[in-house]
């Protein structure tokens, strides 16, 4: 790539034990485009290599920095920087070569000037400095690296040697049996240790790019192979910075620099502090937000359940632009999905809002329209106890619930109660409504509502509702969001409010779904744009991309 900056994070962190999530080992590591504070990836015995030597980056005690020669446009800097007295002085161990020669838009060499280059500003830095080692030119993943560094060794020994103590390399592309294959051919051709410097899931040959459920499934097999091969000494995911300059999916930090949920799978295990693996969690994750403490980005722990996170949809934008990512579902307060034929890969919900639209509601969800349209659940009333939403008492909601939802399950459907705005259990009608409905009405899941800027009040509000009505709970609607006249969240407060909830309810087996508000270009006059997951032309934003992330 062109990017002639990274950083490695290694973790050093032993991480086994049942079940856990994928944190990698001593030999991970992160290409760092400069955006961000890569403060952050700091953590335990993490160590991060800086490779451009005239960018020492910001004091990271816990970071080593490794220069890099990246190619000819920088070699009198690095002659300056780079030197046998400030290797030592610095305790510098590792140094990189060239980036990519054999590309053109990269450092772009013949493997004789290359060697040339190393003789004149690599090998001397071994004077004063016997331990330090050197590592190959990096070449892309183009069929003809091999070649490359082949031709190079041989003009290396031409006239003196070139000491290689590892070979660099990097590779992009889809499938992670052909990486695997890559990095062995290299270690076959050249026995010698093996650092990849740059790899993603990323097709640069006009094919269809990696979706994230692809990229995690990437990551995971390919860190598993290096962290259990010998022979690779380290690696870096391509790449964490604030502006990736591929795939959006494959980078690490979101547009303002923020670790995303990818990013933190590199993270040791200790970066969780007390919460060192995800089955103590849940216990101290409460403990950790009760205690007003932020957490750091998380996946969930088992890849293959089920995912839960949907949408609540106002009709703005493009809703299939969310196929392929980590969503599963969504609703849009009404019977009718509004798109013709329907995203495939999301489930639609109906809803039955209330009585204002309860004859449309009949004529478009019936025991025909369920069976033609594979509909699994469907939705009761919106905030019936308030004035400006369905604005119903219990009893007309359980005639509404008997007339309208009761008779549907004989088509086999799973029915959600009416949804009920953030607000005591005790008085929120919930209870009148199932005490009236007398053991007629067939409740398959509760639906709530919620609406604060506090993730453990959050917390206990579903817990509360859980151990109320022992039913499965949906998260219809929530956000960070203050609707008593109070300051608003932040975007800062929102992203961790976002990332400490969507953890808790993820880990949480009761917990089926949820939905942020909300998927909309434009949200309603009187709730915090900030929490939107579109922005203003209807595409998704940075926002969106942690919503999905977080089912990871």
């Amino acid at each position: 790539m062109f990017i002639c900056l990274f950083i490695l994070l290694f973790t050093g962190v032993n991480t086994s034990g049942p079940n856990l999530p994928r944190a990698g080992g001593s030999k991970a590591g992160l290409g760092w485009g400069g955006g961000g504070e890569i403060s952050q990836f700091e953590a335990g015995k993490a160590k991060v290599l800086y490779m451009v030597a005239y960018f020492m980056g910001p004091a990271t005690p816990n970071l080593e920095f490794v220069p890099m020669l990246w190619g000819g446009k920088d070699a009198s800097t690095f002659a300056k920087a780079v030197t046998p007295d400030s290797v030592a002085a610095n305790g510098w161990t590792h140094i990189l070569g060239m980036n990519e020669p054999q590309e053109e838009s990269q450092s772009n060499m013949s493997p004789g000037d290359a060697a040339n280059m190393w003789k004149t500003y690599l090998e001397p830095l071994r004077a004063k400095n016997p331990n330090l080692r050197l590592g190959s030119p990096a070449p892309s993943s183009r069929p003809n690296g091999i070649q490359w560094i082949h031709d190079f060794i041989g003009n290396c020994n031409v006239n003196g040697g070139c000491t290689v103590d590892f070979v660099a390399l990097h590779y992009y592309g889809v499938n992670s049996t052909q990486f695997i294959q890559h990095i062995n051919d290299y270690h076959n051709a050249f026995q010698r240790p093996i650092w990849v410097t740059e790899w993603a899931c990323q097709d640069f040959n006009n094919g269809p790019q990696c979706s994230y459920n692809q990229i995690v499934e990437f990551l995971d097999e390919t860190q598993t192979y290096m962290d259990n091969t010998d022979w690779v000494e380290r690696y870096a995911w391509f790449g964490a910075m604030a502006k990736t300059p591929i795939n959006k999916d494959t980078g690490l930090m979101d547009s303002s620099g923020k670790l995303l949920i990818l990013g933190s799978r590199m993270l040791p295990a200790s970066a969780l502090a007390s919460c060192l693996y995800a089955i103590y969690l849940i216990p101290c994750l409460y403990s950790d937000l009760a205690a007003g403490r932020k957490l750091p980005y998380t996946r969930r722990q088992n890849v293959s359940a089920p995912l839960k996170a949907g949408l609540g949809w106002g009709g703005g934008g493009n809703i299939t632009q969310f196929e392929g990512h980590e969503v599963s579902w969504y609703f849009t307060w009404s019977p009718q999905s509004w798109v013709v034929p329907p995203p495939k890969q999301l489930e639609f919900v109906p809803q039955l809002w209330g009585n204002r639209d309860a004859e449309l509601f009949s004529s478009v969800v019936n025991t025909t329209s369920i069976a033609a349209n594979g509909w699994k659940n469907i939705l009761g009333m919106n905030e019936p106890q308030i004035p400006d939403q369905a604005n119903m008492s219990a009893q007309d909601g359980v005639q509404l619930w008997k007339t309208r939802l009761e008779p549907l399950k004989s088509s086999g459907v799973r029915l959600g109660s009416p949804a009920t705005a953030s607000g005591p259990v005790e008085s929120c009608g919930c209870k009148s409504f199932l005490s009236l409905c007398a053991g007629t009405c067939t409740v398959d899941f509760v639906a709530l509502h919620w609406y604060g800027n506090v993730a453990s009040e959050f917390i206990d509000y579903l817990e509360d509702f859980h151990d109320t009505f022992q039913r499965p709970v949906w998260v219809t609607e929530y956000s960070c969001q203050n609707f008593v006249n109070g300051a608003q969240c932040s975007y800062e407060e929102i992203v961790d409010f976002l990332n400490a909830t969507q953890t808790y309810m993820d880990q949480t087996p009761w917990v089926e779904r949820y939905a942020w508000f909300g998927a909309m270009a434009s949200l309603p006059n009187n709730v915090n744009n900030l929490t939107a997951l579109m922005d203003p032309s209807g595409v998704i934003n940075d926002l969106s991309t942690i919503h999905w992330q977080a089912q990871l």
